[in-house]
């Protein structure tokens, strides 16, 4: 199976090949994660997209996704993760205090970090409705939330564990939107699925016939020998 980490940052996930702008140690591929020329049209099975789309302008962004589209296999899964406008506005209300999302909304705490000269900061911010919108006019289906605990492996964290206060997993606010969707309709997938295991009860049935015939052919040997 292969997975990919887009926008891996510090994150090393067994299993996923990581890729990010920055050249971690981790990293497999150095590149913008909207640019996956090193895949081959349908030959990944899983991207994870974990607070990537937000550096994007809305226009950007679309391209990633087509992007990204493009080299998923029929049935595979996209997991994005963004920073929840929604959840932001409800830490706002329940705090009063702006500086708690510097982070979130801007990509900026106490500094400006720059990547290749660029200033990497967020350029969009979505809600719900808006990146459902998205994903659906870019191609995708079967468009739902995902729990962040029941995909990341076992004691790691990353910012689709996002809360806010920090790491306040019980009374915290989670302020990252996760979504998953699919490339294919839930159609057009189980067609795949059946195209896949109607090819294998074929092959299963070419390789039980010639055990057969290779078995008639050593009786009939065994026949000439007497």
């Amino acid at each position: 199976m292969v997975k990919l980490n887009l926008g891996c940052w510090k994150r090393n996930f067994p299993g996923f090949i990581n890729i990010d702008i920055i050249n971690y140690p981790h990293v497999h591929f150095q590149r913008s994660a909207d640019d996956l020329s090193i895949f081959e049209d349908e030959s990944v099975d899983l991207i994870y997209a974990s607070h990537v789309l937000e550096y994007f302008t809305l226009e950007e962004a679309k391209k990633a996704l087509a992007e990204w589209r493009r080299v998923l296999k029929p049935s595979g899964i996209l997991k994005v993760a963004v920073p929840d406008f929604e959840a932001l506005v409800r830490v706002y209300n329940k705090y009063k205090d702006p500086l708690m999302l510097r982070g979130s909304i801007y990509a900026v705490v106490d500094k400006v970090v720059t990547v290749n000269d660029v200033a990497a900061i967020h350029k969009m911010f979505y809600d719900e409705k808006l990146l459902t919108k998205l994903l659906g006019e870019t191609g995708f289906y079967n468009i739902h939330k995902y729990d962040w605990k029941e995909f990341l492996p076992k004691g790691a964290l990353d910012r689709s564990a996002a809360y806010i206060p920090k790491n306040d997993f019980e009374n915290g606010i989670l302020v990252s939107l996760n979504l998953e969707a699919s490339k294919s309709s839930e159609i057009s997938a189980n067609l795949e699925k059946a195209k896949v295991e109607i090819e294998n009860i074929g092959k299963r049935a070419i390789n039980k016939a010639k055990r057969v015939l290779r078995g008639e052919l050593f009786k009939k040997k065994e026949l000439y020998k007497i």
